[in-house]
């Protein structure tokens, strides 16, 4: 399952015009991280998906740019559970609890086709919120660029401390399973108490790597005009 910002920013975040500030067309790592792809989406969005950390089992980290530059940072773990999410606009974050009743676990997932999970994260005032649901590998696949992606179905609900439901999203998604990461693909999403549902496409066109063109470019090149999309947009996932 894909990243969420967390539901304190859930606001529209609509492409900026033709007019946006500028900004640097190369992406660059953060310290301790490597650059591996560039992702192009459907939503006017680009990320860029790096490994952090060495060993057998690095930390994967994902910055997402839409036309006015980063807007959401998200760190997951090998088994693909969100340690840190930032959204980089309203300078928020929230981080996992390491307590939960099931966490995320990509290697369930794999290995049987279906992982349930229900986990809580928590922001830096004790605000916390709880994601329950489940990942399922549908057995179909794409390829994107000579990569084959392999379909999800998935269902989030989030709920705060007192159990009122904040948000459901549901859909669709991909995973590459070497990388061990998730990429976001088509969904609705709804607020609690909402009657009508954004609908989401996040779904990758294009990836990039090292020495090919296009890789650690920050500028969108897909779905920008006009954006159709009305709703929050993913962090990674990552």
């Amino acid at each position: 399952m894909t990243p969420m910002r967390a539901i304190i920013a859930l606001c529209a975040l609509l492409a900026a015009p033709a007019g946006a500030a500028t900004q640097p067309s190369n992406f660059t790592a953060p310290e301790g991280c490597v650059l591996d792809m560039t992702v192009q989406l459907r939503s006017c969005t680009v990320v860029q998906q790096m490994r952090c950390g060495g060993g057998a089992t690095p930390d994967r980290r994902a910055i997402y740019f839409d036309r006015s530059g980063p807007f959401h940072d998200s760190l997951i773990d090998h088994e693909t559970r969100w340690l840190e999410m930032t959204d980089l606009r309203e300078n928020y974050a929230s981080r996992l609890d390491p307590e939960a009743r099931s966490h995320a676990s990509f290697t369930r997932l794999v290995e049987t086709g279906r992982d349930d999970f229900d986990f809580w994260m928590i922001d830096a005032g004790g605000y916390r919120i709880n994601h329950r649901g489940t990942d399922v590998l549908t057995g179909r696949s794409i390829e994107v660029d000579g990569v084959t992606l392999e379909i999800t179905r998935f269902r989030d609900e989030a709920r705060d401390g007192s159990g009122l439901l904040l948000y459901t999203r549901e859909g669709h998604q991909f995973i590459k399973r070497d990388a061990r990461i998730f990429f976001g693909g088509t969904e609705t999403y709804t607020l609690g108490g909402a009657d009508e549902a954004a609908k989401l496409d996040d779904t990758p066109v294009q990836i990039r790597r090292e020495g090919q063109p296009g890789f650690g470019a920050t500028r969108p090149q897909f779905g920008c005009d006009p954006m159709i999309s009305s709703g929050p947009r993913q962090g990674r996932p990552a």
